[in-house]
C-alpha cells in the first residue's frame, strides 16, 4: 500500500469509529429518530424489529470497520463494509425533507451531504486496487493461461504423435528395403552355388570318362600283348611238333 493511499484512508476511518462508538453508547436518540424508516427497512429484510438493536448493530459494524480501515487490514472489504452501512444510516437520519424547521433541515441537508462525500470516498477505496490488477481480471488472465497451456498441450501430443506415425512409417519402409536387400543377396549366393555345382558335376563326369577310357585302353592294350604271346606259344608248339 503506498503512503498517500494509507494516510487517506486513516482521514477516513475516524468518523466511522466514533460514530460507531456513540451508537453502540447512546442509541436511542438514533433510534428515535429513524424510527419509521428503520421498521420499514426491518420488515422488507426480515430483521428483528427492534431500532436500538439494529442501531448498536451497525454501530458495532462501523466500530470494527473503521478500526480495520484505520490501521490498514483488509482495506478494500473494511471500506465496502462501511460503505454498506453508511447508506441505512443516512436514509434513516438525515430525511432533510421531512424536517418542517428551516434551520434544521439546512443542518439534515448538509449531514446528508458529507455522509454522501464519505461514501465516494469508500467506493474509490472499496475498487481501489493499489496498483494490483483486480479479482476479476486475474481470474480471467489465469482462465486464458490455462487455455493456452491446455492448447500448447494438446499441440504437442497431436506433434509427438505424427513424429511417431512417421517414424514407425520410415522404419517399416526402411526393414522393407532391407528385407528385399536380403532376398537379392539370398539369390544371388543361391545361383553361384547352383552354378559352381554344375561346374563341379560336369568336371567330375569329364574325368570319370577320361579314366574309364585310359582303364579301357590297357585293358585293350594287355588283351592284345596277352593274345600275341598265346599266337607265338602255338606257333612254336605246332612247329616243334611238326619237327
Amino acid at each position: 500500500m503506498s503512503v498517500t493511499h494509507r494516510i487517506a484512508r486513516s482521514f477516513i476511518a475516524p468518523i466511522f469509529v466514533s460514530g460507531g462508538m456513540d451508537a453502540l453508547r447512546n442509541p436511542d436518540e438514533k433510534a428515535k429518530n429513524a424510527d419509521q424508516v428503520i421498521r420499514r427497512i426491518a420488515s422488507k429484510l426480515g430483521l428483528p424489529d427492534d431500532p436500538i438493536m439494529l442501531v448498536r448493530i451497525n454501530g458495532g459494524v462501523q466500530l470494527a470497520a473503521g478500526a480495520m480501515l484505520a490501521v490498514g487490514w483488509a482495506p478494500r472489504l473494511s471500506s465496502g463494509v462501511l460503505a454498506a452501512s453508511l447508506v441505512p444510516t443516512t436514509v434513516a437520519g438525515h430525511r432533510f425533507w421531512d424536517e418542517p424547521d428551516p434551520q434544521k433541515k439546512a443542518a439534515q441537508r448538509i449531514e446528508l451531504l458529507k455522509n454522501l462525500a464519505m461514501l465516494g470516498g469508500l467506493v474509490l477505496a472499496t475498487t481501489d486496487h493499489d496498483g494490483k490488477p483486480s479479482l476479476t481480471w486475474r481470474a480471467k488472465r489465469s482462465a486464458a493461461n490455462a487455455a493456452d497451456r491446455a492448447s500448447s498441450v494438446v499441440s504437442s501430443a497431436a506433434g509427438r504423435a505424427s513424429g511417431h506415425s512417421h517414424d514407425a512409417s520410415s522404419s517399416a519402409i526402411g526393414l522393407g528395403e532391407k528385407a528385399m536387400a536380403a532376398a537379392a543377396f539370398l539369390g544371388e549366393r543361391a545361383l553361384q552355388a547352383a552354378t559352381a555345382a554344375s561346374h563341379a558335376a560336369t568336371s567330375a563326369a569329364s574325368d570319370a570318362a577320361s579314366s574309364v577310357a585310359d582303364v579301357v585302353s590297357n585293358a585293350a592294350d594287355a588283351v592284345g600283348s596277352a593274345a600275341g604271346s598265346a599266337a607265338d606259344a602255338v606257333s612254336a608248339r605246332v612247329g616243334a611238333l611238326a619237327s
